[in-house]
């Protein structure tokens, strides 16, 4: 090989970033970084703010197939940098095992082909958040944000609420779960959209509460039947007309309505 090009091969392999090895809990990800999990991690929740992995701006974890256990937080955000971070997983079977806390503590999160399984407090949380082929599972609240964007979530045996500003969902299961107990006592719900819900090819059947409460939503080519099975069967909760295009529903109930009054928009809705 001639020199020259010797010293050009050098130069150009020298400047791809490859990733950081991830290899331990407490491993920091400079921001702009890639790291890659190379082997399960188990991680101690003490001391307080234990986590195993922590996110710079803009910076990736690939999970690569491998498993985070334990910890106070599975993947956090540097708080002080107030990050944009992304979680995904190149290999079939990554995923954030039994934390307090799944994923937390960044302006801006990106998860991919993730699961988070088992956190006792939170699965998912920040201000803003997009989801791709997630699955959350046997865990306590699975999402709080102010801004939801997903695509193929499922979302099962959880036991507490998923609560949103402003949410557009186009793929969803949501089964199995037990809501959450709302603020001012009226009862108990699983997802909460308190400006805005889009449900694009959903299926929420068999869980426990009211399925949906909120303000405004839309449910297209979605069935939303068979929940509240404690209550009063109620699906849809809502403060003003929810509009179905293609879908199905049980029944719905107008919020804050004092004689239950329905939307008659559901099939067993009394008239």
């Amino acid at each position: 090989m001639p020199p020259w090009l010797a010293l050009l091969c050098s130069i150009l392999l020298g400047s791809v970033a490859w990733g950081l090895d991830v290899t331990s809990c407490g491993t920091i990800v400079p921001a702009g970084d890639t790291g890659v999990l190379t082997t399960d991690l188990v991680c101690s929740p003490v001391p307080v703010g234990a986590f195993g992995v922590q996110l710079g701006d803009r910076s990736t974890l690939d999970l690569a197939g491998h498993t985070i256990t334990g910890g106070i937080t599975g993947v956090v955000g540097d708080f002080q940098a107030n990050p944009r971070c992304r979680i995904v997983s190149s290999a079939p079977g990554g995923a954030i095992v039994g934390s307090l806390f799944g994923i937390d503590d960044c302006s801006k999160t990106e998860v991919s082909d993730v699961a988070v399984v088992g956190a006792t407090m939170q699965a998912i949380g920040g201000p803003r958040l997009v989801l791709t082929n997630v699955t959350i599972q046997d865990g306590a609240e699975p999402i709080t944000t102010s801004r939801l964007d997903a695509t193929n979530l499922v979302l099962t045996n959880n036991h507490g609420a998923l609560q949103a500003n402003r949410a557009t969902i186009r793929g969803l299961t949501a089964t199995g779960n037990t809501g959450g107990a709302a603020a001012d006592g009226s009862g108990t719900f699983f997802i909460r959209a308190y400006k805005r819900l889009v449900l694009t090819d959903a299926t929420v059947t068999g869980n426990i509460g009211v399925a949906i409460t909120g303000a405004r939503v839309t449910l297209r080519n979605s069935t939303v039947t068979g929940n509240d099975t404690a209550g009063d069967g109620i699906d849809l909760l809502t403060t003003a007309k929810p509009r179905l295009i293609e879908s199905t529903c049980g029944r719905s109930r107008e919020l804050n309505a004092f004689i239950g009054a329905s939307w008659q928009v559901c099939t067993d809705d009394p008239p």
